[in-house]
C-alpha cells in the first residue's frame, strides 16, 4: 500500500515538473485595422507651424496676370520682411513687390518668373539667398517664429496689399518703387528710406 502512494507521489511531482519548465506560449495581440483618416501636410514640413495654411480665395477683381500661388507668395515674403513695421508695413511690402517685378522685368537675379526670383541662388545647401526663399519653399528647419504661415492675419492683410498694388489700387504715396535692391544693412548708400514707428528701417538702391 506505501509503495501504491510512493509511486503516486512520484508521478504528480513529475507532471507539475513538466508544467513549469514548458515555454509558455504567447498570447497573439489582434492587429488594428487600419484607418481611413488623411493626414494633412503643411507646407512647413516638420510639426512647427502653430497654425495651418490658409487657403485664401481670390476676389473677383485679383489681377490675371499673376497667379493666387504668387500673390500668396508675395505676400508671405512681407511677412517674413515687414510684420514688424507698423504703419509703414504695407508701404515696405509693396516696394518689395516693385523690387522683384523688376528684376522680373530686367532679367537681374531672377528667371523672369514670381518664384524664380524669391528663390535666386537657392540651393540645398546655400545659406545666403537673395530673399529668404522659405517663404515660398516651405519651412522646413526654419524656427516656428519666423515661418510666415505661423502668421494668418498677417498674410491675409499683406496679401490685399499686394492685390491692391498689382491692380493699380495702391496710393503711391511713400512706397519706395522701381528700385533693384532693399536692404537695411546699406540705409548709408539707398536712395529710398521706409521707417517706422517702430525703429524699423529699410532703404531700397539700384
Amino acid at each position: 500500500m506505501q509503495a501504491t502512494i510512493d509511486s503516486q507521489a512520484t508521478r504528480m511531482v513529475a507532471t507539475a515538473t513538466a508544467r513549469s519548465s514548458a515555454t509558455p506560449t504567447a498570447t497573439q495581440t489582434p492587429t488594428p485595422s487600419p484607418t481611413s483618416s488623411i493626414v494633412e501636410v503643411t507646407p512647413c514640413g516638420d510639426p512647427i507651424c502653430e497654425v495651418e495654411p490658409l487657403k485664401m480665395a481670390a476676389p473677383a477683381s485679383a489681377p490675371t496676370r499673376y497667379s493666387q500661388e504668387e500673390i500668396d507668395g508675395l505676400a508671405r515674403l512681407c511677412v517674413v520682411e515687414f510684420r514688424g513695421f507698423a504703419e509703414k508695413r504695407a508701404d515696405a511690402c509693396v516696394s518689395a513687390v516693385s523690387t522683384i517685378l523688376k528684376r522680373m522685368e530686367t532679367g537681374e537675379y531672377s528667371d523672369g518668373t514670381v518664384e524664380g526670383t524669391i528663390t535666386w541662388g537657392c540651393g540645398p545647401d546655400t545659406i545666403a539667398c537673395q530673399f529668404p526663399a522659405y517663404a515660398w519653399n516651405g519651412c522646413m528647419g526654419i524656427q516656428a517664429r519666423t515661418c510666415p504661415w505661423n502668421y494668418p492675419s498677417d498674410i491675409i492683410y499683406f496679401r490685399d496689399a499686394v492685390w491692391s498694388f498689382l491692380e493699380g489700387r495702391f496710393p503711391p504715396a511713400s512706397p519706395c518703387l522701381g528700385y533693384t535692391y532693399y536692404d537695411s544693412s546699406t540705409i548709408s548708400s539707398t536712395d529710398c528710406i521706409i521707417r517706422s514707428s517702430t525703429g524699423q528701417v529699410e532703404g531700397w538702391h539700384n
